[in-house]
């Protein structure tokens, strides 16, 4: 059986909506449990999805969208204004009272504040150690969150580029197979740019973590600052 989705939708873009549902038709995510952060609740409206819940001080609707959430009767845990926590962490606090599973973010990259994207990256990290398969989409990249003892499986992604960023002091026994520089239980610390702008190859890659907790982005080549078709870094890096 598989396991239960959690959709947690932010504010941010979401990039063109027809490939997002058609993505979303794909995965099988009808039957997941949705979360709107506050100004996500827009973007639930325009894709025709009807949230399981909404949390927020609502200060990112417009007042109309605000009215027809109200008046809608979906389950809403309204914040105040001032507040120790942005509205997504709370609506992270409900979803971690939930059975682990797979957890998606939405409109969590990407968007006009860096501060948000950072905190909304960070804020997964306590659940990917819970147990959590932590995933964002954005418009153009996936980001998803490896705890060790973790592996992540993908398949080949031609003109993609994927990288590895540690989120904690070390991310330790990083094994990476299937692309084109691999790694053998190597250790990554905080600050390292060794994994950065690895090319996959015609093969399904594996990334598998000991320890720690690693990010792991795949994005457009075009988007990793190195000409199509050029190595994003050198292959002593990754020996």
């Amino acid at each position: 059986m598989p396991d239960p989705v959690t959709i947690v939708i932010a504010a941010g873009p979401l990039g063109d909506p027809a490939n997002l549902e058609q993505r979303l038709t794909r995965e099988h995510w009808s039957n997941a449990f949705v979360v709107a952060a506050d100004g996500g609740y827009a973007h639930c409206l325009a894709l025709g999805i009807e949230p399981d819940l909404v949390v927020g001080d609502l200060d990112s609707l417009e007042p109309a969208a605000g009215r027809r959430l109200e008046a809608s009767g979906i389950p809403l845990l309204k914040l105040p204004r001032d507040k120790d926590q942005t509205d997504l962490q709370v609506a992270l606090d409900e979803v971690a009272a939930r059975p682990t599973g797979r957890l998606i973010f939405l409109g969590a990259l990407a968007g006009p504040r860096l501060d948000h994207s950072l905190a909304a990256v960070y804020a997964g990290v306590p659940l990917a150690r819970q147990g959590w398969r932590v995933e964002y989409l954005g418009p153009e990249e996936q980001l998803w969150l490896v705890a060790g003892p973790g592996n992540l499986k993908l398949d080949p992604r031609p003109g993609h580029y994927l990288s590895l960023i540690p989120l904690t002091e070390e991310a330790g026994g990083v094994v990476i197979k299937g692309m084109r520089w691999e790694l053998e239980g190597v250790s990554l610390r905080l600050g390292d740019s060794r994994g950065i702008a690895n090319e996959f190859s015609d093969r399904p890659a594996e990334i598998r973590l000991a320890t720690g907790v690693l990010a792991v982005v795949v994005g457009p080549a075009g988007l990793a600052g190195s000409p199509p078709g050029s190595p994003g870094c050198s292959r002593r890096a990754w020996l």
